[in-house]
């Protein structure tokens, strides 16, 4: 995965009546690792070129106002996040291409849509683009970009004081660490800056002191205003929870996923590590964990992985003070699903930072999340063994029809859902077989 982003501009002569908007109007392509998601038709004069033409103060303004979203709130439905997350949303009269922002807090994924077919639009983009990069790259090309138009201005003697003083009080957020985990809250729960309720942001950070900061945000990513609700609720369940699982070896496990640098990894190599090592510690071989090897290696009680319902709003776990036993609420009500939320529980204790004890399993496209989800996908049903099964070529098309999809799902107590997932995100069926499931 390179990390490289960037957002160049060739500036041209506008005609524009806005003075800010006549001075900054030009060319602009976006790289996105080495691809331009930018290329498209004119249309009229039936031409194709990187870049777009739009004001380049415009996207300077989106880019800044909408910062802190950008960086850290992950995709929802919400016309909301759509407004703030992708070019389209700037209006004004620009042809915008369909290209969208979506973070998970480590990365941000950069997805280009190239025109539907049929639509009229003076251009039409070309790319199809879904290409993962470093946040870190993200925030590099954005600021390189904003701080290029700010240049322009300066150097044209253009009034730019609204830009210019938005900009600058966005570094001093960067800078000031209480003020960006702030911005950083809001951003999760969907707000702009300064636009969350106290009394919620309050509410919070005093929950945080039992739960872990941490946790709060994956659960604010998820529930968004509802987030002290449910995170009174899931409390309220797993502190009164009967049922507890012990994690034998996991400071060794939890070291063995590297430092800081590892953890750049994307979340489905990093979960696909893990679970390989943590089969090999726990002595599992190849092929079905049943529930009994589950209640063995985790001094679970069996009964948790078939029912009942406890009412809990989302399965989660609960660090007690030795560390490595936790209390857990699971809230599916399919066997399958229980192994799998049990499983992305393990994970989380693993893969958590040492001041969290809530251990929240929501539905939430964080990197967290995401590595959950890898982590029990990879540990209940290793792609290595579906591969053997069925002479599989990763990246490559493979016959597999619904009565294999359900026997594998048999075979290792997993939905077929779960397994579907596993051969597209690997290539062996198109991605469409997900939107029909």
């Amino acid at each position: 995965m390179s990390g490289a982003f960037s957002a160049s501009v060739k500036w041209l002569e506008g005609d524009l009546p806005d003075p800010l908007e006549r001075m900054t109007f030009g060319d602009i392509t976006i790289n996105v690792a080495g691809q331009v998601a930018t290329s498209l038709v004119d249309v009229f004069s039936n031409t194709t070129r990187s870049g777009f033409r739009a004001p380049a103060v415009d996207l300077a303004a989106w880019l800044v106002e909408n910062w802190w979203r950008l960086r850290w709130e992950p995709e929802n439905t919400s016309l909301d996040w759509y407004l703030s997350h992708v070019l389209t949303g700037i209006g004004g009269g620009t042809a915008w291409p369909n290209l969208a922002f979506k973070s998970d807090g480590v990365h941000v994924l950069v997805e280009a849509r190239r025109n539907v077919p049929g639509e009229i639009y003076p251009v039409r983009y070309l790319n199809d683009i879904d290409m993962p990069i470093d946040a870190g790259a993200f925030e590099a090309g954005a600021d390189g970009f904003i701080e290029r138009v700010l240049g322009r201005l300066s150097a044209l003697n253009a009034p730019a004081r609204d830009l210019s003083a938005a900009w600058s009080e966005l570094g001093r957020e960067r800078r000031e660490p209480d003020l960006s985990a702030l911005r950083r809250l809001e951003a999760l729960l969907g707000f702009d800056p300064e636009g969350a309720p106290e009394s919620l942001i309050a509410a919070l950070n005093g929950t945080a002191r039992e739960a872990g900061i941490d946790a709060v945000e994956e659960m604010a990513a998820a529930e968004k205003a509802e987030t002290q609700k449910r995170l009174k609720d899931v409390l309220e369940h797993v502190r009164g929870s009967g049922h507890s699982l012990r994690l034998h070896k996991a400071e060794i496990l939890s070291a063995s996923q590297g430092g800081s640098d590892a953890r750049r990894d994307l979340p489905w190599k990093r979960a696909e590590t893990a679970a390989a090592t943590a089969r090999q510690m726990w002595g599992i071989e190849e092929g079905l964990v049943d529930n009994g090897v589950l209640s063995d290696r985790f001094d679970l009680d069996a009964a948790v992985l078939e029912g009942p319902l406890n009412g809990s709003p989302l399965a989660a776990g609960l660090r007690k003070n030795d560390g490595d036993e936790i209390n857990i609420v699971l809230r599916a009500k399919v066997p399958t699903g229980r192994r799998f939320e049990l499983m992305r529980t393990v994970a989380d204790h693993l893969a958590a930072g040492t001041d969290d004890r809530l251990l929240p399993v929501t539905r939430a496209a964080t990197d967290r999340q995401k590595f959950q989800r890898a982590f029990a996908q990879e540990f209940l049903m290793p792609y290595r063994d579906v591969c053997g099964r069925f002479c599989l070529v990763p990246g490559q098309r493979a016959d597999i029809d619904d009565n294999d999809i359900e026997d594998i799902a048999h075979d290792y107590m997993v939905s077929p859902l779960m397994v579907k997932t596993v051969l597209v995100n690997n290539g062996h069926l198109p991605r469409e077989t997900l939107v029909a499931a």
